[in-house]
């Protein structure tokens, strides 16, 4: 917190997201200390958001009453109804999991705890998108957002490679049914993110060379457990890469954020993300929507960050995108 006050890193919101691994398998005591060090030291009237993102296995009374106390913004990663999520959320063991994430969404529920989901689609899931939504809705999410199985670090594969048809698909009937559904339709994250993109457009020139918070250096700032940091991408800190060693900044404990800019590894990632966001911006008809895509898709899709297209930018940006302009256009027509 210190370091970010130093260098003016902190705007008049800050949102603090304990993802990655499982965040409640951190005692509620632990968080209890480290979220009182945080008010402490945060600089005058910025507002302090936590949030956590959990499969909600751990959820229990215990959690819930701090939940509630601390005004925490809860986040729950289930797949879909049970033959969906259990096709690939499993124990070490082997053993569905759906049955747990169903405790936590009952315990939520018994709180009136607000909560949001995020869903990973997969080859079976996204042949059924209005199924999806009417889970989700029926559980009592207040929004769904929906990912792709990514080609990422460790997951060295994707289920949806290739699977262009079926993800527009997915989009085309999900939007025209959010759209049939009304204004007090359940939020779909993907579809918030354009009406606030369209918006920002109109207040702004579209020709604009601009970068989404994944290709701009602290927007996002990602802190392991141990001190170490990095940015960008918040997936890149836990891989390692043949040409830029690991995507480790340094670590908060011994190293200022402003000098570690200057090792090599740390200075020539920046500059490549850069140049994969100045090809996007020359060649990409979508940038002004996108803003140059996320440096770990490209990474690991492509080889490397200077460069433009992925799977994700297809089935997360342009295909939802199209789905969401050609539904809005025939209710002008």
């Amino acid at each position: 917190m210190e370091q970010l006050k130093k260098h003016d890193l902190i705007a008049r919101e800050l949102t603090i997201g304990w993802h990655a691994g499982e965040p409640l398998m951190v005692p509620i005591k632990r968080y209890e200390e480290v979220f009182d060090l945080i008010e402490k030291h945060a600089p005058r009237g910025v507002r302090v958001r936590q949030s956590i993102q959990t499969n909600g296995v751990g959820l229990n009374d215990d959690w819930c009453e701090f939940i509630k106390e601390r005004n925490i913004q809860l986040g729950l990663s289930v797949d879909g109804p049970e033959h969906f999520h259990d096709k690939y959320r499993k124990t070490k063991t082997g053993k569905n999991t759906h049955h747990l994430a169903q405790k936590a969404i009952d315990q939520l529920n018994k709180y009136n705890i607000r909560f949001h989901v995020i869903c990973v689609l997969n080859e079976l899931s996204i042949q059924h998108p209005v199924q999806l939504y009417d889970y989700f809705e029926s559980i009592g999410s207040m929004s769904v957002g929906f990912n792709i199985d990514e080609l990422e670090g460790a997951n060295e594969s994707s289920c949806l490679h290739n699977s262009d048809e079926a993800v527009e698909n997915f989009w085309s009937i999900l939007t025209q049914y959010y759209f049939d559904k009304g204004p007090d339709a359940m939020r779909v994250r993907e579809f918030s993110d354009i009406e606030h993109k369209l918006k920002d457009r109109m207040r702004r020139d579209e020709n604009t060379l601009f970068s989404t918070s994944q290709n701009s250096l602290y927007s996002i700032f990602t802190l392991g457990a141990n001190g170490d940091f990095s940015s960008y991408s918040p997936e890149l800190i836990g891989n390692k890469s043949s040409k830029y060693k690991d995507f480790i900044f340094g670590n908060v404990l011994r190293d200022d954020l402003a000098e570690v800019l200057d090792r090599k590894h740390v200075s020539r990632l920046g500059k490549d993300i850069q140049k994969g966001v100045k090809k996007c911006f020359k060649t990409c008809e979508y940038f002004s929507m996108c803003g140059g895509g996320a440096p770990s898709n490209k990474l690991y899709e492509n080889g490397k960050f200077s460069s433009t297209e992925t799977d994700y930018c297809n089935y997360m940006r342009k295909m939802p995108l199209e789905a969401y302009m050609n539904v809005k256009s025939k209710l002008h027509v």
